[in-house]
């Protein structure tokens, strides 16, 4: 062999042994972030764990191995105190503590039980502690490190003891079956449950992979069909495009919008606490890493409970969460703040008037300081944040601007350093329950269509119909629609819902026989109790009857529909516009105060019935509607007189 290659050899095997540290570190790394590493709780163990054993003496006569087992104890102590201090370690020490972590494990376990034993006389007591060092080993490590680290502990911990404390003890034949039944036994015992634990961890790490490419593949689709939503729009700017009118291009957003940017909800109530403990959770054991920062929660509120979609809020934290943490090059804790703030935001039909809804400000930032909070944050309704994605770590943001869309909150920053999310603290009084119902197929139940009041309303309806200029075929339309997108729901006396609208519409004919309005008072209660739009409305009848509904409905129909309060409802009414839309508000009231006593609450009935006396009869007196002002007045004196 030439000298060169034996030079050669001799280079590769010193490069070998000097990477050797290296290749230690980055199995340390790679175990703790695939099975973590539950330090506190094992460095608070084991310091109870070494005062608590000191009293158990089985040699008696040799005190001199009492500074011995001090010695090692404080050492152990020591370490576990450098675990418990982990959040203040320098920034560039962090990346070493994986390695510091199994170095602790192998001092703390093998290797101090192993000279504990010997120094101790082998005590049948202290084999119950090795038993119980062998299992906390097997609770905290993969086997694989198990194994390593009890082989190198315990043989380090011999030849320590026979190198500076003296000549391993001598055990009799009992002792020696009962150390190795003891040992084996625990051993096989460890094994068997760590390489189960493993396997677990394993499969975990196998879904992890697997939802990572569900993801991805995902995300590659969510690209695209942001492209193709974004080129739809474009071409369906008018300028661009004259082929479609006013109401198609209209139709087209609303369909895009159901398709790529709709997110259904499961609206619940959630406490602060419970989501702060969730994200803790969530932190702990999805964003594990070896140089994980600390998250501190800051609260300047006094509310203590949020409606929302409690999954999707946690997801929303977690991402903005994980995209920050990106940039935290210098390990600086992770600030979430939560305060008080406002949201608001127009409404059709009233001038110089915002809405108000109380609110919460959300703030997950590396930055020392949160910025101050503005008076109000205001929200567009009928507009998207979403945006076609340029960078692979924009997706964290673009799943948030769906979920913020979703709860009508409002994005105030997104950058490297801060995310900041402002939510409505009462989501249903801006989300009616009604847009859980967008993507709800609509269809006739053939028993309610069936049903005897049913057949004998539209029976009524189309006689007295019969001899006037309404096109039949037109309300039959309407009649056909109410009974699809109102199919299945009943009212509270137990009769088909869509008798409502036709009653309503009966009503509304012994004062006027407007075609429009009669189509009106048909449909006015779709777009709050249905999937059906305005835009829809529009398409088949019209632009008079698509704001006949508009202003009979409880909300206003976006691409995310807002619920108004009842004195929203009642302003837009006042202000009329069209004497036909304050007649199908009209007829409305009047039927539910026919029906008023099948509310099961007393208060709601007068509450109800009281602001028929103080804006209902008043409005139909103005429109000279005078048997039916006498009525609604008769029906609610009824109802708020009576004990």
């Amino acid at each position: 062999m030439s000298v060169q290659s034996i030079e050669g050899n001799n280079w590769k095997q010193l490069r070998y042994y000097l990477d050797f540290p290296r290749q230690i570190l980055n199995y340390s790394q790679k175990k703790v972030a695939q099975y973590g590493a539950n330090y506190t709780a094992f460095a608070f163990f084991m310091t109870f764990h070494y005062m608590i054993p000191f009293f158990m003496r089985t040699q008696v006569s040799v005190e001199s191995m009492y500074a011995w087992l001090l010695i090692i104890k404080l050492i152990g102590a020591s370490l576990c105190v450098g675990l418990l201090l982990k959040h203040y370690w320098p920034s560039n020490l962090v990346s070493y503590f994986p390695l510091y972590w199994h170095f602790t494990l192998l001092y703390c376990v093998p290797f101090s039980f192993t000279l504990v034993f010997l120094i101790n006389g082998s005590g049948v007591e202290w084999l119950v502690n090795i038993s119980l060092g062998i299992t906390l080993l097997i609770v905290l490590v993969d086997w694989i490190t198990f194994l390593i680290l009890s082989i190198l502990g315990t043989t380090l911990g011999l030849l320590f003891y026979v190198q500076f404390i003296g000549a391993l003890p001598l055990l009799d034949i009992y002792s020696l079956y009962t150390l190795s039944y003891v040992f084996l036994a625990s051993l096989s015992i460890g094994l068997i449950f760590a390489r189960r634990k493993e396997q677990s961890f394993d499969l975990l790490l196998l879904q992890n992979q697997q939802l990572s490419e569900a993801q991805q593949k995902n995300r590659e689709e969510l690209i695209e069909t942001l492209k193709y939503r974004q080129q739809l729009l474009q071409e369906l700017k008018p300028e661009e495009v004259a082929i479609f009118d006013e109401v198609t291009t209209s139709y087209m957003k609303q369909a895009i919008y159901r398709m790529t940017d709709y997110m259904r909800l499961d609206v619940t109530s959630v406490t602060l606490d419970d989501l702060q403990q969730a994200l803790v959770d969530l932190y702990k054991y999805k964003l594990q890493t070896p140089d994980q920062p600390e998250i501190l929660f800051k609260k300047d509120t006094n509310q203590t409970v949020l409606q929302a979609d409690f999954v999707k809020l946690k997801q929303l934290l977690l991402n903005s969460i994980s995209y920050v943490q990106q940039y935290n090059t210098s390990h600086s804790p992770i600030i979430v703040a939560i305060e008080d703030a406002w949201l608001g935001h127009e409404i059709a039909h009233m001038q110089n008037y915002t809405r108000k809804l109380e609110a919460l400000r959300i703030t997950i930032t590396i930055e020392p300081s949160v910025p101050p909070t503005q008076p109000l944050y205001k929200i567009d309704p009928a507009k998207s944040s979403t945006w076609v994605p340029q960078h692979e770590d924009e997706f964290l943001l673009i799943e948030n601007a769906r979920i913020i869309d979703a709860h009508y909150g409002y994005i105030a920053t997104k950058s490297t350093h801060t995310q900041m999310y402002v939510l409505p603290v009462k989501l249903r009084e801006i989300r009616g329950k009604v847009m859980e119902l967008i993507k709800e197929p609509a269809a006739a139940v053939p028993e309610e269509v069936n049903h005897p009041l049913a057949i004998q309303l539209e029976q009524e309806l189309m006689e007295r119909l019969r001899d006037t200029e309404v096109d039949i075929c037109v309300i039959q339309k309407g009649l056909d629609i109410i009974k699809r997108y109102h199919g299945g729901v009943k009212r509270k006396s137990g009769e088909p819902f869509f008798t409502h609208p036709m009653t309503v519409a009966l009503i509304l004919l012994e004062y006027s026989q407007d075609q429009d309005a009669i189509l009106g008072a048909l449909l006015h209660d779709t777009v709050e109790d249905t999937s059906l739009s305005l835009t829809h409305i529009r398409m088949i009848f019209g632009k008079t009857v698509e704001f006949l509904v508009a202003k009979a409905t409880n909300l206003e129909d976006h691409k995310r529909r807002v619920s108004l309060t009842d004195q929203e409802n009642l302003a837009r009414i006042l202000n009329y516009e069209d004497p036909r839309a304050a007649l199908i508000k009209l007829s409305d009231r009047l039927h539910n105060m026919r029906t008023i006593q099948f509310h099961s609450s007393v208060a709601k009935r007068k509450h109800i019935s009281q602001e028929t006396l103080d804006h209902f009869v008043p409005l139909a007196r103005k429109l000279g509607l005078e048997k039916m002002a006498a009525e609604l007045e008769q029906l609610s004196n009824e109802v708020v007189n009576k004990k």
